[in-house]
């Protein structure tokens, strides 16, 4: 059996050339790869980083009054139903509690009544109408300082996510590529350490 033919010195530099162009082709698409990653997470930045219009400002303000109309009387809603060392729970009394055999009523529930403080109305009014609170605020708000906002150019948050979404896709594509790319590096540097 024959051995291979020992490769002459002009072959073995050919090759090393051919290795390094290939490392260094692979290295400057990484580095491409790698600005391009960089640009996008700017990109994005900047789209979180830029000022609301007023339009969008009131779409977070209605999200807030329905969260706060969310709260509303749970703490006191559901005490209603604990059993106390010192009082029974509006769920075991009976009837008689509530009125009497003329027909009375004597109802008492402390816990309702907390329900109706005033601390807790701006609670319930959030509960019960958050469109017509945002609204009335905002007809209110737009017409005492709507000029002073600014920002009537500002990119929409609905269209910033879509373009966020699509920066997404690119950067994981991106990032797809980049590993690619630094396993071939790997594969090379391997082979030829060997």
């Amino acid at each position: 059996m024959k051995s291979a033919p020992t490769p002459t010195a002009a072959q073995t530099t050919a090759a090393a050339k051919q290795i390094r162009e290939a490392l260094e082709t692979l290295r400057g698409d990484i580095k491409t790869i790698d600005a391009r990653i960089a640009e996008i997470e700017q990109e994005k930045q900047a789209l979180r980083a830029a000022p609301l219009s007023l339009e969008d400002w009131s779409a977070y303000l209605k999200a807030h009054i329905e969260r706060m109309g969310g709260d509303y009387g749970t703490v006191h809603m559901s005490s209603m139903l604990r059993l106390r060392p010192y009082e029974t729970p509006q769920n075991e009394m009976g009837w008689s509690s509530f009125e009497t055999e003329a027909g009375e009523m004597l109802f008492y529930a402390p816990d309702l009544d907390r329900l109706f403080a005033p601390a807790e109305m701006v609670k319930a009014l959030c509960l019960m109408f958050p469109d017509e609170l945002t609204r009335a605020f905002m007809e209110r708000f737009q017409a005492r300082y709507g000029d002073r906002w600014g920002n009537g150019d500002a990119v929409p948050v609905a269209e910033r996510r879509a373009m966020i979404q699509r920066l997404d896709s690119e950067l994981e594509t991106l990032e797809g590529q980049r590993a690619g790319r630094a396993s071939e590096v790997q594969e090379i540097t391997r082979s030829v350490a060997g």
